[in-house]
C-alpha cells in the first residue's frame, strides 16, 4: 500500500505545482491586467468585453470595434457606428490607459483620429 501511495503522491506533486502556478499567474494577470467592463463619463457609457469595445450615448450605440492590450498600452479599431473613425489610417488609435480606484483613463499615444481621442482622453470614466 505504501509504494503505491508514494507513485500517487509523487504523480499529483507536479500537478499540484502547474495548478498552483496556473492560478498565481491567473491572479497576476487580472490584478494587473486591462479591467474589463463597463465605465461612465458625461453621458457616455464605454463597455469593453472580451476583445470588443462598445461607447453608447445613452441607450444608442455610437460606436463599436475591437481592442488589444499590450501591458499599460490599448489599441482601439472603430469598426462601425455613425462616430467610428473609418477613413484610411484612421480606423485604429493606440492609448496608454491607467485603472486606479475604480477610475479609468486613457492618454493619447498615437492617434490620427482626433474625435476618438478627444472623447476617450477628455475625462476619467467610472466603473458603472
Amino acid at each position: 500500500m505504501q509504494p503505491r501511495l508514494a507513485r500517487f503522491a509523487h504523480r499529483a506533486s507536479p500537478l499540484t505545482v502547474v495548478a498552483g502556478l496556473a492560478f498565481a499567474m491567473t491572479a497576476a494577470f487580472a490584478a494587473g491586467g486591462f479591467p474589463s467592463g463597463t465605465y461612465a463619463s458625461g453621458g457616455l457609457s464605454a463597455t469593453f468585453e472580451g476583445s470588443h469595445f462598445r461607447i453608447k450615448q445613452g441607450e444608442t450605440v455610437q460606436v463599436e470595434g475591437d481592442y488589444a492590450v499590450h501591458a499599460d498600452r490599448i489599441e482601439l479599431t472603430d469598426r462601425r457606428g455613425p462616430w467610428a473613425c473609418t477613413k484610411k489610417g484612421e480606423e485604429t488609435g493606440a492609448y496608454q490607459w491607467k485603472y486606479d480606484g475604480g477610475t479609468l483613463t486613457f492618454s493619447d499615444a498615437g492617434d490620427r483620429c482626433r474625435a476618438r481621442s478627444g472623447s476617450l482622453t477628455a475625462q476619467a470614466w467610472k466603473k458603472a
